[in-house]
């Protein structure tokens, strides 16, 4: 048989595997590398083990975005002289290969071309089946150079830029990549899609040739434990987002959600992304249940129907919502103000952006809230 291997940073990257292998990938044999998410590190390999469908299961700690500027130096000049060389291909061969033999796969799965790991296996696309899930709302950004100058100063975003240009990654989804034009795509929303250079456009969850039984048998043995009969009692699902990928300090805007929560809600339900490293408190006389982290919000969305949902940013899960939620869209002004001043890596965008995003995906019937 044929053999795959899927690049793994989070719990919604699994999930959205575990649906490609039970539709297009049980006729393969697969492995996992489970990489570092953020300042997490790698923590997904013990899930791939309760999954029992890969042969083998890979960990890297090789992070670029975290690797200290001693290290990053030495390691970004080397990838610059190969690309100097006209060799990227052998520079995204050797990042590819730190840890697994690539001679043994015929088949790549990736979640995102952000990361300088995820970049070089997307760089193989002309030499191996390369297919690219989805990185959640960023991947529906517009890629461009366009913005340059409004980050003049900013030494990451030039970092980042030359990556691109090199064509080894892409991140914080701003820029575009010569090498995905060698991959296929799936998106939830492919017509939704503004950067369109793929081999291929696919729709991601369709379930219309998946094996369900496998699936969900997968999912079950991953999440044995996994209890949300407290949704049924929740005022509101709340789903947060990392503030700190836009500021360092992020306790004004905990402040504001607190704040919200506790003049509107008396059973919270929330879940939280991956990355966020938040402390949240409510008031006591609120009743506060929390979902894993580990756990991805896709498996809960089944049991949201007719209940209110709080989104704290534009988020992927909102376009998986049907009309049966009342959605609401928590804005912080002062953020996006905020990010203007300090020119931040990651920009917040406004409010008018944020009702063209929501009448793009179509949900204009979403509140905004200002806090």
């Amino acid at each position: 048989m044929k053999k795959g291997i899927v690049l793994v940073y989070d719990p919604h990257n699994l999930h959205q595997f575990l649906w490609y292998y039970s539709t297009y990938g049980k006729d393969k044999i697969w492995s996992a590398l489970c990489l570092p998410n953020d300042k997490r590190g790698e923590y997904l390999s013990e899930y791939c083990k309760k999954a029992g469908i890969f042969e083998k299961i890979y960990t890297d700690d090789l992070s670029f975005s975290t690797m200290c500027i001693t290290k990053r130096i030495p390691f970004f000049i080397k990838m610059l002289i190969y690309a100097i060389l006209g060799k990227q291909i052998q520079m995204c061969r050797q990042l590819a290969g730190r840890k697994i033999n690539l001679n043994d796969y015929d088949e790549i799965v990736v979640l995102t071309d952000v990361g300088v790991i995820s970049g070089a296996f997307i760089g193989l696309g002309r030499e191996k089946r390369v297919i690219i899930l989805e990185d959640g709302y960023g991947d529906y950004a517009r890629r461009t150079y366009s913005n340059i100058f409004s980050h003049f100063f900013n030494i990451n975003y030039w970092q980042g830029l030359i990556l691109s240009i090199l064509g080894y990654s892409n991140p914080a989804h701003y820029f575009p990549l010569k090498t995905t034009k060698n991959c296929y795509k799936f998106s939830s929303m492919p017509d939704k899609m503004l950067y369109k250079d793929y081999k291929s456009l696919e729709k991601l969850y369709d379930f219309s040739n998946t094996d369900m039984c496998l699936f969900e048998r997968v999912i079950n043995s991953i999440y044995p434990d996994l209890n949300i009969e407290k949704i049924k009692y929740a005022d509101v699902i709340l789903f947060t987002d990392p503030i700190t990928d836009y500021v360092k300090d992020d306790s004004i805007y905990i402040k504001k959600i607190e704040e919200y929560i506790n003049a509107n809600y008396k059973n919270v339900f929330i879940k939280r992304h991956p990355r966020e490293l938040s402390t949240y408190t409510f008031n006591k006389n609120i009743c506060v249940c929390e979902l894993q982290k580990d756990i991805p919000a896709e498996v809960i969305l089944p049991y949201v129907k007719n209940k209110k949902i709080v989104f704290t940013e534009l988020s992927s899960i909102l376009m998986y919502l049907d009309s049966s939620c009342e959605i609401v869209l928590l804005y912080f002004n002062d953020l996006y103000y905020q990010c203007i001043q300090e020119k931040t890596l990651m920009s917040y965008g406004s409010k008018n952006q944020k009702i063209c995003d929501l009448e793009r995906f179509e949900k204009k019937k979403v509140s905004i809230i200002d806090l």
